[in-house]
Formats: structure tokens, sequence, C-alpha cells
């Protein structure tokens, strides 16, 4: 298979250079480093590191104290500036951030504008290859990314192909999937975010408890004939994963016979994500989607420059209540919506700090583990 081998080719050498390794074990030494930075930040700080935007200026990240940038297929055109940008932030920043990409492969391709990387594999064929032809792709793929400088991939999916009642998903439909049963998904999922995690960079397993619809859940309201019991057994897979994946994303679909709010805003279902999965960091999807912002409000406009800014704050305020740990953004403006609004629920209700300060050390002790910490790099 000519392609396992051609990814990494004609590549380069990437302006991007780790000066780090990660953190295996935190001591007491880095804890102490983490608790210092926690009590020496403002609650608009500790917000600021809660938030992953589509990727913006050097200036808008470091103003803002922003954690996380989301890096997007198009962007990828002009790979060597990126790759300087991310340099220097992650130098220059005392507490670096959180670089990702939805790299699953397939449908799912952000890397296809670097040479060597048009056509990927998607999770479903990579469930056909053998072992050894499945680590190769994994170390190709890494490659590409390390030399971006990317530290964090949103995949894998863990989605099952088909619903309970044997009707094929969008992820099936898609080939995002790369099975039907517990056991095809664990296995083969286990290998692509083991694949990365030996290669520096960490995943996600997507999207919590199972995406189990036809319809797209970013674009509209999606509901899952799921009862409690498929949503328990859909939900361990993220928990047999949980070693290798540090970063659990929560759906955005409503489960009528578990709760009935979307995954996102239900402060039940985050909090099983957190009982399976608990040193893991709980993330929304893009919390711009449109189905989310008609939730809130079905009679508004969705037109960006019209959806009011007093619903996607309490949009936003939702997701913190609910107990997620990091809020993604693919609108940078919106961030700052986000971060006023939280800022502003905290300060009223101090007690909410708690449940910040939570958060923050989770995402902090992760930063440490993955050596975007400056006090701790060596």
């Amino acid at each position: 298979m000519s392609w396992a081998i051609s990814f990494s080719q004609n590549i380069g050498t990437s302006p991007y250079l780790a000066k780090t390794a990660p953190i295996q074990i935190p001591t007491q030494d880095t804890i102490q480093v983490i608790d210092s930075l926690i009590s020496n930040m403002n609650i608009k700080e500790k917000v600021g590191q809660m938030i992953i935007v589509y990727h913006a200026p050097k200036s808008f990240l470091k103003k803002h104290a922003i954690g996380g940038s989301i890096i997007m297929q198009n962007m990828l055109k002009k790979h060597l500036t990126l790759s300087q940008e991310i340099k220097a932030i992650q130098e220059e920043f005392p507490i670096g951030i959180f670089t990702s990409i939805d790299q699953e492969g397939g449908n799912v391709n952000r890397l296809k504008k670097l040479n060597g990387y048009k056509k990927v594999p998607s999770p479903f064929k990579f469930s056909q290859l053998d072992s050894t032809n499945q680590q190769r792709l994994i170390d190709s793929v890494s490659k590409g990314m390390y030399y971006i400088g990317l530290n964090l991939n949103l995949a894998p999916v863990i989605d099952p192909s088909h619903d309970s009642q044997g009707n094929i998903t969008l992820m099936g439909q898609k080939e995002r999937a790369f099975g039907r049963t517990h056991e095809e998904i664990v296995v083969n999922a286990k290998s692509f975010c083991e694949g990365f995690k030996r290669n520096g960079i960490s995943s996600t397993t997507k999207h919590f408890p199972g995406y189990d619809v036809k319809s797209n859940s970013d674009h509209d309201i999606a509901v899952s004939l799921a009862d409690s019991a498929d949503i328990y057994r859909r939900a361990q897979v993220f928990q047999n994963l949980a070693k290798c994946s540090p970063f659990i994303m929560m759906s955005s679909i409503q489960y009528p016979k578990f709760d009935g709010l979307p995954s996102v805003f239900s402060n039940k279902m985050v909090n099983l994500a957190k009982k399976l999965a608990p040193e893991a960091l709980i993330m929304t999807d893009d919390l711009w989607g449109a189905a989310l912002r008609h939730y809130i409000n079905p009679k508004a406009s969705l037109k960006a420059r019209q959806y009011p800014d007093k619903d996607f704050k309490r949009l936003a305020q939702m997701a913190f209540l609910s107990g997620n740990d990091l809020f993604m953004i693919t609108y940078p403006q919106k961030a700052l919506v986000i971060q006023s609004s939280l800022e502003y629920l905290i300060t009223r209700f101090p007690n909410l700090e708690y449940q910040l300060d939570q958060s923050i050390h989770k995402i902090l002790l992760q930063k440490a583990r993955m050596g975007l910490i400056q006090a701790l790099r060596i």
C-alpha cells in the first residue's frame, strides 16, 4: 500500500521544534507550579484558558489569555508561516496553547493541503488495515501534524456506524466510524489514539455519549432514540479509551430518554463522562453550531451578525454550568462573548470559582504533561 509510506515524503524541515519532553507523572513540584499559576490568575485569565478558538493572531491570543486554537484546512495553504506563528507563541507564552485540528482521515482530512497528504484513509478504511499498516499510517500523519506544531488531534470519532435499531448513522454514512460494535470501535480507536500518543500528540474521543443519528447535529437539532441502557453501553467505549485519550468531546444531540437536553448542556451527561474518565478534559463541540444557537432561541436569526449576544451569553453559561472544562468556538470575536459572560457569572456567584479552578487545574496539568508550561520546561 504505497500511501502508507508516501505521506511523509517531501515535507521538508519544520521551523517548529519541541523544546521539552512531556511530563508523564506529575511531581509535587509540578503541582506547586500549577497552584502558583492559578493563584496569580484573575477570573478573565482563567476563563481564557478554557477557550479553544479558531486560530487567531498571537496578539489576540495573548491579550485575552486564550488557552488553545483550532487549525483549519485553509490555514495550511501557508503552512510555513503558520508553523512559525505557532513556534513563536509556544516559546513566548508562559502557558503554551493547545494547537488542535480535526484530523480523522477520509471526509475529514484537514492535512490535505500539505504535500503528500491529499488522501488519508477514513476511519472505516483504517479499520480494514492490519496493525502494522495502521501504525505506519499514524506515524506518517503524526509527522505532518508535528511539522506544523500541532499537539492535539480532535479525533478519533468513536461513535457507532449504526444505532441501536440497526439504522446507519451519519458517522456510518460518512465512513467516520471505526465500526458497528463496541469491540470493533475500541480496538481500532485504541490503535489510533495510542499511535498519536506515542508520537507526542494528544487525542480527543468524540462525541459523548455516542453520535447515533442520521442528521448533522451542528446544523439541525438532532434527537436520539437511545434509551438509558444503550447510552451507558455506548459511553463505556469512552471509558475504555480514557488512558490513551485525555480529551472527551460532548455531542450536541438530545437524548429524551436520558434527560432531553443537548448532551453538551446536560449536567447529568457531563457528569457521566467525568465519572467514567475522571482525569479527562471534557470539551464542547463548536458552540457556534447553528443547532445549539437555535435551541437557545428558536426565533433568532442564525446569521452571524444578527444572532443576539445575550442569547449566546446564555448558551456559554449553560455550557459552563453543565460542567464542561473547555469551550470550542470557531468565531474568534464570540470567544470574547464567552469570556465576558462567564467572568460576569462567576463574579456574581463566587461559589462557582471553585468549579472554575477545578477545570483550570486539570487544563494546566494536561499542559504540563504536554510540555507547554514554561516554568516546567527543561
